[in-house]
């Protein structure tokens, strides 16, 4: 008759330990490895979707700037004879840095558009709050100011208030209830 393991002797019925089944873990080292890698891996996560956000509301607030400079080149003749339909307007940045020096106006701006007819580099400044003008294009070589060169959005003089205009439809005046 055999007698019982305690475990910790060889086995009297001939089984050694299981194969299956992984010798136990230290805790030591490693897991404090493990730790510091998934934290920084966590933080280089983090930082990609900061970056990522950041890079993506630039791209929207400078697809905005190319919008409004194309709306408000679109119907320049220079523009349509030379670039046709407008179908994009982008900020070269490079060009941008480049022009800022040349001029020293740090309000320069130059811009890539594309048309049907063909594609050329729009220089432009700041002339108002949130308005371009004073446009050059430049395509095939040669340098063409617009014609249209300041915003067509309307100024609102400041002054004295203007009473509303009548309406021609109402028969006598509305006065609101006490």
């Amino acid at each position: 008759m055999s007698t019982p393991s305690d475990g910790f002797g060889p086995n009297p019925d001939g089984f050694g330990p299981n194969p299956n089944v992984p010798p136990p873990d230290s805790g030591g080292s490693s897991s404090a490895v493990k730790w510091v890698l998934g934290i920084l891996g966590g933080l280089a996560v983090v930082m990609l979707l900061c970056c990522g956000g950041c890079f993506l509301l630039a791209k929207f607030g400078l697809d905005q700037v190319g919008n409004q400079v194309a709306s408000q080149v679109r119907n320049d003749p220079v523009v349509v004879e030379h670039i046709g339909q407008v179908e994009s307007v982008e900020m070269d940045f490079m060009e941008t840095s480049r022009y800022q020096q040349e001029t020293g106006d740090s309000d320069a701006v130059v811009f890539t558009i594309t048309g049907d007819k063909g594609t050329g580099v729009l220089k432009g400044s700041q002339v108002g709050p949130n308005q371009m003008g004073d446009f050059i294009l430049e395509t095939g070589g040669e340098s063409y100011p617009l014609e249209q060169s300041t915003s067509e959005t309307p100024t609102i003089e400041v002054g004295e208030p203007q009473p509303p205009a009548a309406d021609p439809q109402a028969s006598e005046p509305v006065t609101p209830e006490p």
